[in-house]
């Protein structure tokens, strides 16, 4: 049940990279980034996802489980259908490197030329490769690598401005809309006086593709609880981020590169009943993911 929540969470987190326009004056802040049906892109990504689970009986540690997985991905993308806001709810990857590499475990590797589908449902992604579900350590790296939308929210609701900007300029992110986004995903009520957060826009300069800026933030979410099913309960919850992003000018294009480190810490407890003692759930996680994004004509 924890891994559930760490995961949402994560998802709110991950591909919140921004776009504004580039130079010395001040520039109108564009965040989100319509696709549209039928595009492509060439993406490559790599990253690390380190966790450790500690259970707890009666304040004695009974149980520890620890996942290390590094992965290397290069695929090209294509958006069969979009929603209302343009964000992909089908979509083929054409798989031309897929390595996992789990710590003590054994590598998952997918041949050139493979080809996953993907279709959204609810709040969760089906993946496929032909009629065969596709599950364990590839569905869940495809999972972090290309999060679904969990909300009607995009960005430019959390981390985007009204104001234009000018590089260095820094603002911070709106707590109320996160905690609203964030809670709608989790069906669960979040205080927005947990949730601090900034943006920047850092640097703008030109490059081989035109003019380009570098996006850098923060996000941090501290001292959270809720309930989960069967009387279990998050005490003590916190997630933290922070990203960078290069991004073009043109809003028509996707970001050219994208970082993103999270780390979370979460603590759940069922009451002690007649037939068993307290039972304590850490979950200790640490996220680093990094994206490359080209369009593909």
């Amino acid at each position: 049940m924890t891994d559930t929540v760490i995961y949402r969470l994560a998802l709110v987190l991950v591909g919140i990279f921004f776009v504004a326009t580039a130079g010395a004056q001040d520039y109108e802040i564009r965040l989100h980034r319509a696709i549209a049906t039928g595009a492509k892109y060439r993406i490559t990504g790599s990253g690390q996802q380190f966790e450790r689970m500690q259970i707890f009986a009666g304040g004695k540690q009974v149980d520890q489980k620890e996942e290390d997985i590094r992965f290397d991905i290069e695929t090209v993308a294509t958006a069969l259908t979009v929603d209302a806001l343009g964000r992909p709810t089908q979509y083929t990857l054409a798989i031309e490197k897929f390595v996992v590499s789990p710590a003590g475990g054994d590598t998952v590797t997918l041949e050139r030329g493979t080809v996953i589908s993907g279709r959204l449902e609810g709040q969760r992604v089906i993946l496929a490769i032909g009629d065969a579900p596709l599950g364990g350590l590839a569905a869940k790296v495809i999972e972090w690598m290309f999060p679904v939308p969990t909300s009607s929210g995009t960005d430019d609701d959390v981390f985007g401005t009204r104001e234009r900007k000018k590089v260095g300029d820094r603002w911070p992110i709106d707590a109320r809309a996160a905690a609203h986004h964030l809670g709608a995903s989790l069906k669960a009520e979040i205080d927005s006086n947990l949730i601090k957060g900034e943006t920047a826009l850092v640097r703008a300069g030109r490059t081989a593709v035109g003019d380009v800026i570098t996006i850098a933030g923060t996000f941090s979410l501290d001292g959270f609880s809720m309930p989960l099913p069967d009387g279990v309960k998050i005490v003590k919850g916190r997630t933290m981020a922070s990203y960078e992003g290069q991004l073009p000018v043109d809003a028509r294009r996707p970001p050219l590169r994208t970082t993103m480190k999270m780390m979370n810490d979460v603590v759940a407890v069922r009451p002690a009943d007649d037939q068993s003692p307290e039972i304590t759930v850490r979950t200790a996680a640490e996220q680093y993911i990094s994206r490359a994004f080209e369009p593909i004509p």
